[in-house]
């Protein structure tokens, strides 16, 4: 059998190459051609692109290629591309929208013009959230704070009244309750006007906010009455302070002739805050009887 001609050998050489370029399987070569180690090499490289590839355009960004030279190096390129893209875009996920990309084209200005968008979007909603915060907040403020002396309303010292006695009856400790209201309220309002009146009241929350802890609690309950609520505090202490606040009250005159007269009560479990509070009154009213300007406890 005679030896093929070279234009036939170079048909099937290249004939090999399509096969292989267009499958990605490497043919079997004709016995002219077998063992030939230049067209071998090819059809390996060949095969090798193809193979990496295959693997990039399924997302395998880690995969390897062993050949050398410029397809080989622009391939690398192009998948160290990819793959900064993709750390990229794991930042755009996570919040970084300052990533931009500089390469590919029009996909890199679609890609900034994205993270672009997103940007300004997060942006917007962070001035709206604020925003909502804000106005939470203040709603909260309004919804359980006295509008003219800015101590706790009548609502939020209910709540925190079955707070404290739900924690004294879990771990024992006491916890005194004060009744505060203004002497002859009526007759600053009537003399002096309503104005000076709201005057008094926003001082004497002021000077008895000033005299209690942290953990205290101070409440307008209505008119010229405060409340206030002493966790960890027992009867004397309770009497102790509400004494002091009158003497201060006294010797500072919010409004000549003004003086308080306080009632004083320990909680006693397990009764409820209504009992409390109705320990304190009477105790207040026998303070009033006695003369005003004095602190009485509850018995």
């Amino acid at each position: 059998m005679s030896a093929a001609a070279p234009d036939d050998l170079l048909r099937a050489a290249l004939d090999a190459v399509g096969q292989t370029l267009r499958t990605g399987r490497r043919p079997d070569l004709p016995p002219g051609l077998a063992g030939n180690a230049e067209l071998e090499r090819i059809l390996g490289e060949l095969l090798s692109l193809h193979g990496f590839l295959l693997a990039v355009g399924n997302g395998d960004l880690e995969q390897t290629i062993e050949m050398r030279g410029s397809v080989a190096g622009a391939l690398k390129s192009l998948q160290a591309s990819l793959r900064h893209l993709t750390w990229q875009s794991q930042r755009v996920a996570e919040g970084d929208f300052t990533q931009r990309v500089d390469f590919m084209g029009e996909f890199a200005e679609a890609f900034n013009s994205m993270v672009g968008a997103l940007g300004k979007m997060r942006s917007e909603l962070d001035e709206r959230n604020e925003l909502l915060l804000a106005q939470a907040f203040k709603l909260e403020e309004l919804a359980t704070t006295d509008a003219l002396t800015g101590v706790f309303n009548r609502r939020k010292f209910n709540e925190l009244i079955r707070m404290e006695i739900e924690r004294v009856n879990r771990y024992g400790k006491p916890l005194s309750f004060v009744i505060v209201d203004i002497d002859k309220f009526k007759h600053v309002n009537d003399t002096l006007g309503h104005e000076a009146g709201d005057q008094v009241l926003v001082l004497l929350a002021t000077l008895v906010a000033g005299c209690i802890r942290t953990a205290d609690s101070l409440a307008r309950w209505g008119g010229e009455e405060f409340v206030l609520l002493l966790p960890h505090v027992d009867l004397a202490g309770a009497v102790e302070l509400a004494e002091r606040l009158r003497q201060l009250v006294r010797t500072s005159r919010p409004s000549p002739g003004v003086t308080i007269s306080c009632g004083v009560a320990e909680y006693r479990p397990p009764e409820t805050p209504d009992a409390l509070f109705a320990r304190a009154d009477t105790a207040l009213y026998r303070a009033k009887d006695l003369g005003r300007d004095r602190v009485e406890a509850a018995e």
